[in-house]
């Protein structure tokens, strides 16, 4: 897996971060909410558990998992298309940012 991390404004103050990852035994990108240690991370998912996340999975608290929830932004990345590509990761990033943010604010 290749990922960059960085921290919207509204996700600094619970110490909550996005990932894109490029997983790459799948070929796809993922968008994952994460913690910036396990604490959070486990804080965060029994903080959301029973909670409705609408598209969303909730992962569960074990080793080796480091998302809090994660989806994929595009399977089978056509990397023949750069512009497309990031066209398409940018607006589904983007979705993604803004329903963390509102269930997070919730």
């Amino acid at each position: 897996m290749t990922y960059f991390a960085f921290t919207p404004p509204a996700l600094r103050e619970q110490k909550l971060k996005i990932a894109v990852v490029y997983v790459h035994e799948k070929n796809a990108f993922e968008a994952w909410l994460a913690g910036s240690n396990r604490k959070v991370q486990a804080d965060t998912i029994a903080r959301l558990s029973g909670k409705p996340l609408g598209v969303y999975v909730l992962s569960k608290v074990s080793p080796g998992v480091d998302s809090i929830i994660e989806a994929t932004l595009t399977a089978q990345p056509d990397f023949d298309s750069p512009e497309a590509l990031k066209q398409t990761l940018e607006g589904r990033l983007l979705a993604f940012i803004q329903d963390m943010e509102k269930l997070l604010g919730e």
